[in-house]
C-alpha cells in the first residue's frame, strides 16, 4: 500500500510539473554581466555587515566549517565534526553539543529550536535540546551514505545521499518516524560517469519563504519542496556548454562549463553562486562568482568578486556562503592569515587591539531590500 501512494504522489507532482511553462535561469548570460565591484562602503546591496573574531577556533581552518546558519540572536555551525553554538553577532561561544559522533551535517528546528546531527558514518540522526541536551537518536538505512540533513520546518526533515546518476532523496515527516523516499529526479542514465572537473556538489539545497529548493547537477529543474509537494520552480539555461559528464581517466576540457554551487532566495530577489571554466590559449582557468536576479528571473546584476570596495570586511563570493534563517543575512568565515595574505588587507579595525588573533573570523552582511516605488 505504500509503494502504492509513493507512486501516485510521484504521478502527481510530475504530471503537475509538466503541464507548466516554466521560466528560464539563463546562467550562460551571466557570464556577459560582468559588475565585478558595484559600490564602496557599506556596498550596493549591504545595508549592514560587521566582523568578530569567533571563540575557541584557534587552530582550525574556514575548510573545517561544514555548515553555519544563524537564528535571531544564535549561531549555529559545525566544526570538524563538532557542533557549536554561539552568540550572534558577538562571536562568544555559548555551547558545544557534546556526543561521542562525529557529524557531517546538521538542521535547526526553527520552530521548536531543537538540532539534529546527521552522522554520515553510522548512518544515525541525533536530536539535541536547545541547550545541547541530547535527547534522541535514530537509526538510518545503512544502504544510503547520508550527506546533508535540512529542516523544512516545522518537524520535517530532509535527507541527502550521495547516490549516482539518481540521488536519493528522502523526506522525515517527524523526527523518529520512518523516511519516505520523494520523486526528484535524476539523470536516469550513463551509471558510471562522474560530474566533470567543476567540483560541482551533487545537489544544492537552499531555503524560501514557502519551503526547501533543491537541486540536482544533472537536471536543469528547480524544485520546491512543500509539504507533501514537490513543485517545479523554474528550469536553468546552462548552455552548450554546461555541467558535462566525463569520468577519471577522460577528464573533460570544454571551454564555459557552468554549474549552480549555491543559491538563496531573500524578499526580492534570488541570489545564485555559480562556477565556470574558461580555456584561454590552452590554459584552464575557474571562475567563482555570484549573480542577483528579480523574482522574475530578470538580471539585476552580475559577475561579483567582492561587493565592498577597498574595506578590510569583505564577502567573497568565491569561497561558501551560508544564510541566517531569517534570509536577510550572508555569513562568511575567514582565517586571519589568508585574510591579510590574499588580499593584502589589515583585518577589520575593530578587531586590530584583540588580544588573540587566531581565531576564525566571521563576516556578516545584510542585504538590502528592493525600494517600492511611490504610487
Amino acid at each position: 500500500m505504500q509503494k502504492v501512494l509513493v507512486w501516485l504522489f510521484m504521478f502527481a507532482c510530475f504530471s503537475c510539473g509538466e503541464k507548466q511553462v516554466l521560466p528560464v535561469l539563463d546562467i550562460e548570460r551571466l557570464q556577459n554581466t560582468n559588475c565585478i565591484v558595484l559600490d564602496d562602503s557599506p556596498g550596493y546591496q549591504i545595508q549592514n555587515y560587521g566582523a568578530v573574531f569567533l571563540d575557541s577556533t584557534s587552530g582550525f581552518h574556514p575548510k573545517d566549517i561544514c555548515k553555519m546558519t544563524a537564528m535571531r540572536e544564535s549561531l549555529f555551525i559545525l566544526i570538524d565534526g563538532e557542533l557549536r553554538s554561539y552568540e550572534f553577532p558577538s562571536g562568544k561561544l555559548r555551547q558545544r553539543f557534546l556526543s561521542s559522533h562525529s557529524f557531517t551535517s546538521f538542521a535547526l528546528d526553527t520552530l521548536t529550536g531543537t538540532v539534529y546531527g546527521l552522522d554520515g558514518k553510522t548512518a544515525e540522526l541525533i536530536s539535541f535540546t536547545s541547550d545541547g541536551e541530547e535527547n534522541g537518536k535514530m537509526q538510518l538505512d545503512r544502504s544510503y551514505t547520508y550527506t546533508n540533513v535540512s529542516s523544512i520546518g516545522n518537524g520535517p526533515l530532509l535527507l541527502l545521499t550521495d547516490a549516482f546518476p539518481d540521488p536519493a532523496v528522502f523526506k522525515i515527516k517527524a523526527f523518529g518516524r520512518n523516511p519516505v523516499r520523494l520523486p526528484v529526479r535524476g539523470k536516469g542514465n550513463k551509471p558510471m560517469s562522474l560530474p566533470d572537473s567543476l567540483a560541482c556538489p551533487l545537489q544544492v539545497v537552499g531555503n524560501g519563504k514557502e519551503g526547501v529548493f533543491y537541486k540536482y547537477v544533472l537536471n536543469d529543474t528547480l524544485y520546491l519542496l512543500k509539504g507533501d509537494s514537490c513543485l517545479p520552480v523554474f528550469t536553468c539555461n546552462m548552455g552548450k556548454d554546461g555541467v558535462r559528464l566525463g569520468n577519471k581517466t577522460d577528464v573533460l576540457k570544454r571551454n564555459r562549463r557552468l554549474c549552480i554551487i549555491g543559491f538563496w532566495e531573500t524578499q526580492d530577489y534570488w541570489w545564485i553562486q555559480y562556477r565556470s571554466d574558461y580555456l584561454v590559449k590552452e590554459k584552464l582557468y575557474r571562475c567563482t562568482t555570484m549573480a542577483i536576479l528579480y523574482k522574475d528571473l530578470k538580471i539585476k546584476d552580475g559577475g561579483y568578486e567582492f561587493f565592498i570596495q577597498g574595506q578590510t570586511i569583505v564577502m567573497d563570493t568565491r569561497y561558501p556562503l551560508f544564510m541566517n534563517e531569517e534570509r536577510t543575512c550572508f555569513l562568511q568565515i575567514y582565517d586571519p592569515a589568508d585574510h591579510l595574505k590574499e588580499r593584502k588587507r589589515e583585518l577589520p579595525y575593530n578587531l586590530e587591539k584583540a588580544s588573540d588573533k587566531t581565531n576564525l573570523i566571521l563576516n556578516y552582511f545584510y542585504s538590502k531590500q528592493l525600494k517600492k516605488k511611490r504610487i
